[in-house]
């Protein structure tokens, strides 16, 4: 569809932050001098915080997924990658390590890899809207907009008010030529949007429809 605004850096956005969220804090000061670096964007302080905590603790997951946020935070998806790959090995179960891993994939636009590592998250915590969320950005973002809408179904089942799955599932129904259902998708998100004051993605949402609108 031609007029449509890019909206695939955005994607990459909303994806990373719907994964802010960390499980927890550890006592260590190294481990929670990190987490404050990250939240204000010094990742290469963060880091060497991080560097410190594992020396400490070479066994703690967090340390090694936050590790790797950071690396991402710097661009350094290779490096990010391995530190999300240690804390799976010291965590199997840790599904915000495969997550992150796959959205470092997705950076890397190695499209397969990340696919696999989201579908290791989803089987081991199906219910977890967050997930199929951001495997359905990583669908559209490389084309592949009916698995993008079946991930974006599932995210908005398991999270009704989800505005930026109704987003971007109504910009995948565009891509697909479905213009009836985008606009339905892109009207319900332009609602939830404006109704959590959040008007710059209210913005978003109104140029994306208009076009859609006007093609």
């Amino acid at each position: 569809m031609t007029g449509r605004p890019p909206v695939q850096r955005f994607l990459i956005t909303v994806a990373l932050l719907a994964l802010l969220t960390l499980s927890g804090c550890r006592a260590a000061s190294s481990f929670s001098q990190g987490n404050e670096h990250y939240d204000h964007g010094r990742y290469e302080k963060a880091i060497a915080d991080y560097n410190e905590a594992i020396r400490l603790r070479p066994d703690d997951a967090d340390a090694y997924l936050n590790r790797g946020r950071a690396r991402n935070g710097l661009g350094d998806y290779e490096k990010a990658i391995a530190d999300f790959d240690e804390a799976i090995r010291l965590q199997p179960d840790y599904v915000k390590a495969y997550n992150y891993r796959g959205a470092a994939y997705a950076d890397l636009s190695r499209y397969d890899e990340a696919i696999a590592s989201f579908d290791e998250a989803i089987r081991l915590r199906p219910d977890l809207a967050e997930t199929h969320f951001i495997r359905g950005v990583t669908h559209a973002l490389f084309g592949r907009y009916e698995d993008a809408v079946a991930d974006f179904d599932e995210a908005i089942r398991l999270q009704p008010d989800d505005v930026t799955a109704y987003f971007i599932r109504g910009s995948s129904h565009a891509d697909l030529g479905r213009y009836e259902k985008a606009i339905a998708d892109l009207e319900t998100a332009l609602e939830l949007a404006q109704a959590d004051g959040n008007d710059t993605l209210a913005a978003k949402i109104e140029e994306t429809l208009e076009a859609v609108r006007n093609p």
